[in-house]
Formats: C-alpha cells, structure tokens, sequence
C-alpha cells in the first residue's frame, strides 16, 4: 500500500469521525405563522479550531471533504455512504449528491442499518436462535419508514445501501425495496443489501426479480459461525 495514499485515508476518516462526534448539527423544522413554514432550515457550526487545517467548505454546507482533496494529496478514490439513520440526512438529500468531486471524492449512495449481527444475536431473524431460546434479534427501522427513505433517496439522486443479516430483515428490506421501486421513477437505481446473511427460500428470488444487488461480507461468514 502506497504510505502517502494510506495516510491520506487515514486523515479522511478520523476528520468523518471526530467531525460525526463534534459537530452540532441540527435540522430544525419551522413551523407557526412563519413565511416559509415548513421548509428545512440548516444551522452549522462554526469550523472545530482543530479541524480547520484539515478540513475545507465542500460543495455543500452541511457536509465538508477534506482540504487534501483540494491540494491533490488524496491519491485514492472515495465513494462515501451517509449515515441514513442519521437526523441530518433530510438535509443532505436536500443537497444533493457530490460527484467526483476533483476526480476522488463521490457520495451519492445512503447507508441504513436494519439490524444487529447474528453473532452478537441480534440479527432479526423468523424464527428465534437456538441456542438463545426466545431471542429473535432486534430491528431499528420498520419497513414502511425504509420504504419511505427509500423514496426520497432515489428521488434526490442518491442509491440507498440497507445493512440486514438475519433472515427477517432482509424481507423487510426487500419488500420496502419493492415498494419504494413501484413508486420512484428511477432507470437503474442499484439498491443494495449489505450483508444478506440469512435469507428465506422464497426472497431469493427477489433478488433479480427487484434487481437488489446482494453486497455480501466474506469476513461476516467466520463470525457468523459461531
């Protein structure tokens, strides 16, 4: 691996991760007698005196790349996911996709996560683990409420990536996926399913049926071993 390219990455994310830990960033919805009641209105902060040299104003406000993309230090090419559980994502979907941007930087896709791992225990599953009697695993987002994400997603531009690992989950998340695709008016919008550990027989064929791209993780089949 190429150091500088490593340490620029290295850079990148700690800059994602401290900013994610910081920031206050509020979405905040007016309402009353307003003149523009009802539209989003963005309040960010001022810059972390810390992060001000490595951070520059991106494309959009409320999100920020950092200043190597600018000076022509990040030698790899990053495609970003937002953090779809995040209460800021109405705002970035507002926003708009950032497309490679100075040839390296891209995010235009929305990660949601639908539940927990099987080896933790916590992968929605249908019926409950044998070895945890009554434990069928745990959901963060209902189906409708993925449907409705779905939507708006694909109609700002931006691909929409669920993590889901039990077998539960991912009908859930292929039936909002059929849902959301009846109603968005989108060619090709390449929806995925992080993980797809556990499926039901009869959702397999979902998959290209609906055109979801199963993105399977080959370190998960180790753990979800045991």
């Amino acid at each position: 691996i190429d150091p500088d390219a490593l340490e620029s990455f290295q850079t990148f994310v700690g800059g994602i991760v401290r900013r994610h830990r910081r920031a206050d960033l509020r979405v905040i919805q007016r309402n009353g007698g307003e003149k523009n009641a009802g539209a989003v209105q963005i309040e960010i902060p001022a810059v972390d005196p810390e992060l001000a040299e490595a951070e520059t104003p991106g494309p959009i406000g409320i999100e920020r790349v950092p200043a190597g993309v600018d000076q022509g230090k990040l030698k790899i090419r990053i495609y970003a996911m937002y953090d779809g559980n995040d209460t800021t994502l109405p705002a970035i979907l507002k926003a708009g996709p950032i497309v490679n941007y100075k040839k390296h930087f891209t995010m235009r896709a929305v990660n949601v996560e639908i539940d927990g791992s099987l080896l933790s225990r916590r992968a929605a599953m249908v019926r409950q683990y044998s070895d945890s009697p009554g434990q069928y695993g745990v959901t963060f987002m209902g189906g409708k409420s993925l449907k409705n994400l779905t939507i708006a997603s694909l109609a700002s531009g931006f691909q929409v990536c669920t993590d889901a690992h039990g077998d539960r989950a991912n009908h859930v998340v292929l039936k909002a996926y059929g849902e959301a695709l009846k109603v968005a008016a989108v060619s090709d919008p390449r929806l995925r399913i992080e993980g797809a550990d556990v499926l039901l027989k009869d959702d397999i064929p979902l998959f290209k049926k609906l055109g979801i791209i199963p993105s399977m993780q080959p370190p998960e089949c180790t753990s979800d071993m045991y």
